[in-house]
């Protein structure tokens, strides 16, 4: 994704180089998720509860199965979250141009590759709450 950003974005090609490559490392390092994959790791070895052995049969949970895996919406939570706070840096940092551009550049791309949406892209201020503050 980060080569694709650079090769893509108006945004990132007006930041220098280096300016571009420390954001990127910043996103890459903040969405970074391998603390979170290591306990689910150590996790997945434990023996089940009789609890869990009760959830995994009742949700058809399988850790065989990346489409039953019961951490999926676990990773995913986090994944989301630790986005959400590489955005919201990204937003403080960007001026109103860099946001319309990017807003622009990224209508035009869900347009290009037909991406079905309810509506238009939203206003990259709109994406997260102001009063929030993410720990994850």
């Amino acid at each position: 994704m980060s080569e694709w950003v650079c090769n893509h974005s108006v945004v990132f090609n007006r930041i220098s180089e280096s300016g571009a490559t420390n954001l990127l490392d910043r996103y890459e390092e903040m969405i970074d998720i391998a603390d979170v994959e290591s306990k689910i790791a150590i996790a997945r070895k434990m023996p089940l509860s009789m609890w869990d052995m009760e959830m995994y049969a009742i949700h058809g949970f399988s850790n065989d199965d990346e489409l039953n895996d019961p951490f999926a919406d676990v990773v995913s939570t986090v994944e989301m979250n630790r986005f959400r706070r590489f955005w919201r840096m990204l937003c403080d940092i960007l001026t109103s141009e860099d946001k319309r551009l990017l807003h622009d550049q990224g209508q035009k791309t869900v347009d290009e590759i037909e991406i079905w949406m309810p509506g238009p892209l939203l206003d990259p201020d709109a994406l997260w709450r102001h009063d929030a503050h993410y720990s994850i």
